[in-house]
């Protein structure tokens, strides 16, 4: 009998759901401090990123028995970042929530577009003045959106923006499949990223983080972008130099930005974002309002779980992450 440990800040529900019939034992564990006693109990440990710890990762590397790390997100930049065993699988919940995400940063993007901040602020005040939105207004229709990132989130903002007559550059670490690349209207190298931006009157973040892609967004990055450009940004808070941001927003260099992330969340109540008339702020929740993504994910548990008992490659592996012990 396969033994899987459940870690997870939303609760073990839909693990009981997703091996329901099959011949597992489920472990639910409450927090990450309650890991430790059942440990060498455990062959499998489903995370979510919130819960895993340092503390966390050291069992996981101490352990004699575990054989595979599933992660419960997209993004998974505790493991990235804090380190997880080589010698076993560790896999994700893949692009389960990127069209969702992508829908999200889309809609922040044609709110800049349509002029929406300045129009529901003129609501509020019960004032009617048309000459005061019309001059930031643009369209979709023609504008350059360079995606940085092309698996799902960028993929699926392709398809989202270009029925509206966008252009898109996705910006890739290695050549994509055809199938792939065809989604966009050019495919460039992440070391043409400068080149890129130049010519982008938006720009939308869609990177997993981890160690290659801290502050892959820096001042450097923003000087390079067209002046007035658009950026949103619904990968991880710490893709962008937050500060750098604030300085090319004040600075008129990039016109507005579309906030999803933070480099700390909570965003601290006294960051100057918070009164900055040019910044959409949403307290990353991009991932939500699709019912069918948990279900996706149960879907896709079993079958790695069914991948995992049969010797097979499991669906979604994590790459990136440092091995050493926490």
């Amino acid at each position: 009998m396969l033994t899987i440990g459940v870690l997870m800040s939303a609760g073990p529900e839909g693990a009981r759901l997703a091996l329901a019939g099959m011949d597992v034992e489920l472990v639910v564990i409450p927090l990450p401090k309650d890991l430790a006693p059942v440990m060498e109990r455990l062959d499998v440990l489903l995370v979510s990123n919130d819960y895993y710890t340092q503390e966390v990762a050291a069992l996981c590397h101490a352990s004699k028995r575990l054989r595979w790390i599933q992660g419960s997100s997209t993004g998974n930049e505790s493991i990235l970042t804090i380190g997880a065993p080589r010698h076993i699988p560790v896999t994700s919940a893949g692009p389960i929530y990127s069209a969702v995400v992508a829908e999200h940063g889309v809609a922040m993007l044609l709110a800049f577009a349509r002029g929406l901040l300045p129009i529901e602020r003129q609501r509020a005040r019960g004032e009617w003045n048309r000459e005061a939105v019309t001059p930031r207004m643009f369209s979709l229709d023609g504008l350059r959106l360079v995606a940085v990132g092309f698996g799902g989130i960028g993929q699926h903002t392709a398809r989202l923006v270009r029925p509206f007559g966008t252009r898109v550059t996705a910006v890739v670490r290695r050549p994509p499949p055809a199938e792939v690349a065809a989604l966009a209207d050019e495919v460039v190298m992440l070391a043409d990223l400068h080149a890129a931006l130049a010519r982008a009157d938006a720009v939308v973040l869609g990177v997993p983080y981890g160690p290659a892609t801290h502050f892959l967004m820096g001042a450097a990055e923003f000087a390079a972008m067209k002046r007035g450009g658009v950026l949103i940004n619904i990968a991880r808070g710490n893709v962008v130099d937050q500060q750098a941001m604030i300085a090319a927003l004040r600075g008129g260099q990039l016109g507005a930005a579309g906030l999803d992330v933070f480099d700390t969340e909570p965003l601290a109540a006294d960051s100057p974002l918070w009164g900055m008339e040019n910044v959409i702020i949403s307290p990353h929740l991009s991932g939500y309002g699709n019912a069918r993504g948990w279900t996706d994910f149960v879907a896709m548990f079993r079958g790695n779980v069914e991948r995992f008992l049969a010797g097979k490659p499991l669906d979604n592996p994590i790459e990136g992450y440092i091995d050493r012990a926490a």
